[in-house]
């Protein structure tokens, strides 16, 4: 095991299992291989299969089971080396982890977990379905590529660059190649794959690590990187896409520029940037955008359509000024066949005939063109109304009849939608429970195949419960008042319990045992009461989760109010069969075997130990007392008759705890041994049929 945690660097961990400063188990780190399709990683991400490896890490493609989505996982490969400075590696790489984390841009896909597992480091990214240009080029290139493809991919992997070395701290990619990056299928857009994360190796300067491969800049193979590195990838790239040619350009063994690139556009874009001195090629990749845009014209309005700028160079470039159109002359003549204005003096109307007067406003006449003589406009145009509607006379009633059916039309819609949403929202409730149910049978079964053949995948039941869960927990949500979706959430979760149990079985390991997965069996039973707290099983398998916890009090409780349920119980057989449980699980608190003897002045407890190690018994009552007994040895102790809580205590673990009550002139005898749960096992099919 190595001498510090992997999780937080801390040293002081001695004989312990668990880091007593951040709790994480402590391990050595698992040997490095290729995960096999299935395995769970996290309790959440299930491995479908391998994408690529590369100097940074081992990228898979796999689906968070938790919202049902794919994902990229990525194995960071981290190389401890002989630095002892523990905590300052492992700063210095989540650090780096974390300035990845905040990266937003729509070519770099988003971290959204990182994880420890095993000793070894997990990344989660978003996936995108699509196809690398490497893939590209080998189905379509002719040996190589169109320029045209060529150049928009180019404009796009500039912008990222640009946002990227912009970045506060400027971030240099390194792993610029054409099997890491991928054009997505739905909207065409290039999306990097993958990152290298430089801190994760120590050695990698004297190594010389090359994260691009061939396609890396020279400079890197002495550990030194910048701008003018990712420059150079790039420069490698386009000439591969173009040519269809494979090339040592990290080596400087490629043939020159200009007689394999001749008749192409970005002849001198390529040959800049694959100088081998660093100090010949270009500056930034705004300055390699500059000259893109002038060889290609994209100034011009017909010339951008398939390069899709950055924002930067689009504010740079200025719209053309628009052309004044000419003012057309109109003749007075025209002016009046057009507006057509009547023949209408205020003397031929009469007093008593209602007018509506309109009068034409200052912006409609400066509308009018220049010519426009001004008599024609300056004055109002009047226009005799023939009839005015008098609002108050109309009669109301009868519309009353329309609006009434209109309303009765919009109600009876509402409650149909209503009624269609409750119709699907019931079917997909009842299609989520039963995919759970299915998930659950699944687990169980493969826990049995489990406990009597340890070769069996120890992951796959725990994958299939945690499956259950989630679709529980999904259905809770549609249905939170439902007692059921909880009370099968409570036995996924002690299933998970019963494998971690098997495994330590079957491993032979002395570690302490985490109940993290018992304890979240006790909520949802709980959970379960609060809306069914008349239901028996909820109360019997909820004394069974106490009993494992050693909580032997609250499992009496729980046990006692499930048999005072019996009576409720309509069904004769299910109640016999329920009786019979009850009775049987009350036989695993029976530890004390008691028999009378008068020469006993109070009451005396005789201890035998039989379990290999030191047991301590506390016992709390008239008086207190702390007994200590050998491996393989027996002590006795004379107390008071009374009411006594008692704990054991085995390796500095509490066993369980309890209560008893000691009568006068009685010895009572208890043997510390392996304590058996004689609790029934859980049937699906007797809750869900």
């Amino acid at each position: 095991m190595l001498p510090f945690c992997l999780n937080c660097g801390n040293e002081k961990i001695e004989s312990c299992f668990f880091c007593i400063r951040c709790g994480t188990e402590l391990a050595d780190v698992a040997p490095l291989q290729i995960l096999t399709p299935g395995i769970l990683l996290d309790r959440r991400y299930k491995i479908q299969y391998l994408l690529r490896e590369s100097e940074g890490g081992i990228i898979y493609k796999a689906e968070d089971i938790r919202f049902r989505t794919l994902c990229i996982v990525k194995e960071l490969l981290l190389n401890y080396g002989d630095d002892q400075d523990f905590n300052n590696y492992l700063r210095n790489i989540r650090e780096e982890i974390k300035l990845f984390c905040n990266i937003r841009h729509p070519c770099i896909p988003a971290i959204t977990n990182y994880f420890m597992q095993n000793g070894r480091h997990y990344l989660v990214m978003d996936y995108f379905e699509g196809k690398s240009l490497k893939t590209i080029l080998e189905e379509k290139g002719n040996p190589g590529l169109r320029e045209e493809q060529v150049i928009s991919w180019t404009m796009q992997i500039l912008d990222v660059l640009e946002y990227v070395h912009n970045y506060e701290p400027s971030i240099i990619y390194r792993d610029i190649n054409p099997d890491n990056i991928m054009m997505k299928d739905n909207d065409k857009r290039l999306v990097f794959l993958d990152f290298y994360i430089s801190s994760s190796d120590p050695d990698a300067k004297r190594k010389g690590i090359l994260p691009a491969g061939d396609y890396s800049a020279p400079e890197e193979k002495k550990g030194e990187y910048s701008v003018k590195s990712d420059i150079f990838a790039l420069g490698a790239t386009i000439y591969h896409l173009l040519t269809g040619k494979v090339e040592n350009f990290s080596g400087g063994k490629f043939n020159p520029v200009k007689e394999v690139l001749t008749p192409f556009k970005l002849v001198s874009i390529v040959e800049k940037s694959l100088s081998l001195n660093p100090e010949e090629r270009y500056k930034s990749v705004q300055d390699i955008k500059k000259e893109l845009f002038k060889i290609t014209d994209t100034g011009k309005r017909d010339g951008t359509d398939h390069l899709p700028a950055s924002s930067k160079e689009i504010d740079r470039i200025k719209p053309e000024e628009p052309v004044p159109s000419e003012t057309p002359t109109v003749s007075p003549k025209s002016v009046e066949s057009v507006i057509s204005l009547p023949d209408v003096t205020v003397d031929s109307i009469s007093k008593d005939t209602p007018v509506r007067t309109e009068i034409m406003q200052s912006a409609q006449t400066e509308q009018l063109p220049s010519s426009l003589p001004v008599e024609v406009i300056k004055e109002p145009v009047i226009k005799p109304v023939d009839n005015i509607i008098d609002i108050k006379k109309i009669d109301k009633k009868p519309g009353l009849t329309g609006k009434r059916i209109i309303v009765s039309v919009i109600v009876f819609l509402i409650a149909f939608i209503v009624f269609i949403f409750i119709l699907i929202n019931f079917s997909t409730s009842e299609k989520l429970f039963k995919e759970g149910v299915i998930s659950f049978k699944k687990g169980t079964e493969k826990k049995i195949a489990y406990s009597s053949n340890s070769s069996v995948n120890y992951n796959s039941p725990i994958t299939d419960y945690t499956q259950a869960i989630y679709s529980f927990e999904e259905y809770s949500s549609r249905k939170s008042r439902d007692f059921r979706s909880y009370y099968m959430m409570g036995h996924s979760y002690y299933g998970i319990y019963e494998i971690e149990v098997l495994k330590q079985k079957h491993e032979r390991t002395k570690k302490s045992l985490s109940k993290e997965d018992l304890q979240k069996s006790i909520n949802m039973f709980n959970i379960a009461l609060t809306y069914n707290p008349e239901y028996i099983g909820s109360h019997y398998y909820l004394a069974r989760s106490y009993y494992d916890t050693g909580e032997w009090e609250k499992a009496r409780e729980e046990l006692n109010k499930s048999q005072n349920l019996l009576s409720s119980v309509v069904d004769e057989v299910n109640r016999i069969k329920w009786e019979n449980n009850i009775k049987r699980a009350l036989k695993g608190f029976k530890i004390f075997t008691s028999k009378k003897d008068v020469t006993v002045s109070m009451c005396q407890v005789e201890i035998i130990n039989k379990t290999g190690i030191n047991v301590y018994i506390e016992f709390n009552g008239l008086n207190a007392e702390l007994i200590s007994i050998l491996p393989d040895e027996t002590g006795y102790k004379d107390l008071f008759p009374g009411e006594y809580k008692f704990r054991i205590i085995i390796d500095d673990k509490l066993l369980f705890s309890d209560k008893v009550n000691f009568e006068k002139h009685r010895v009572y005898t208890l043997t510390c041994k392996n304590l058996e749960n004689t609790f029934t096992v859980f049937d699906i099919n007797d809750f869900y049929k």
